[in-house]
């Protein structure tokens, strides 16, 4: 599998010399300057989920190196609340055509960052997330169908065959908070950790996702609403065979009397198990691939 995907992505979307003979005659996207990926965690986080469709594979590719470098700095196994941060809010321009509840205020996001380290190298990541039934991986879903809406065949994205995956999610999620069913979309792509005039050939391997709802959804008992809701999710390749994770969540909820520091750290806790439980999700996904 590894081999395979190291050679979709040293291949790449369009060689250098192309691009630079398109540029010469008409303006296109991919001849754009590069906009500066930001040296900081918050700002990394908006611009990875903005970027997610850059058409230049440099865009993604300089605010992974940068995100990498930050998270070197971290104890990635210490504490959830020593790895984990408020981002900055979410604004009209990184949204850029995302379908979302438009009559929801981008102000009105709660939003958390949660970094971890999983033993498991990222190729296993994306096998994981190409199965249809993400229950196992879902410590807080009851029901977590994914839908695969390109490629039809998901292991060629899991193989690297296939640069994109889109995916709508059917999902039932319940906790002390909420009892809600709804419908997510779920984008990813293959990238590299800094570019290759940087970093040359041999650059760790990325996958990254972002999340959205089209629409609210509405709770149970009609007391709780999950108004808006938009995700990153950043796996990289650390060199040692392991994955250095990297999930921010922005969500706007209606839930009675519960503090939002509570809402925070409810949600923090969440993602550290979503990271512990995938990695259970692996182990399990191997065994049953071997038996």
């Amino acid at each position: 599998m590894m081999h395979r995907l190291q050679t979709h992505l040293e291949r790449g979307p369009a060689p250098a010399a192309w691009l630079g003979l398109l540029c010469v005659s008409l303006f296109t996207p991919a001849c754009a300057p590069l906009p500066e990926a930001p040296n900081e965690l918050s700002e990394l986080a908006r611009y990875l989920y903005r970027e997610h469709e850059a058409a230049q594979p440099e865009v993604l590719e300089q605010g992974l190196a940068n995100l990498q470098a930050l998270l070197d700095d971290v104890d990635l196994e210490g504490a959830a609340a020593d790895r984990a941060w408020i981002p900055g809010g979410l604004i009209e321009e990184d949204l850029e055509g995302i379908s979302r509840p438009a009559d929801r205020d981008l102000s009105d996001l709660l939003g958390i960052t949660v970094a971890g380290l999983s033993s498991f190298p990222v190729a296993d990541h994306a096998l994981l997330q190409s199965q249809e039934d993400q229950l196992p991986a879902e410590p807080t879903a009851t029901r977590y169908v994914r839908s695969f809406l390109a490629p039809e065949d998901p292991l060629c994205f899991a193989d690297g065959e296939c640069a994109r995956m889109q995916t709508l999610n059917d999902a039932r999620r319940e906790n002390f908070l909420m009892s809600v069913d709804f419908m997510l979309f779920k984008d990813f792509v293959w990238s590299r950790v800094g570019t290759e005039e940087e970093a040359g050939q041999d650059r760790p391997h990325a996958l990254v996702a972002r999340s959205w709802f089209e629409e609210s959804w509405e709770g149970d008992t009609g007391a709780t609403v999950l108004w808006q809701s938009f995700s990153l999710d950043v796996w990289l390749e650390d060199g040692t065979g392991a994955t250095q994770r990297f999930q921010t969540l922005w969500s706007e909820s209606q839930i009675v009397d519960v503090d939002e520091d509570i809402v925070r750290n409810v949600l923090r806790e969440s993602i550290d198990d979503i990271f512990i439980v995938g990695d259970e999700a692996i182990a399990a996904l191997q065994s049953d691939t071997s038996n």
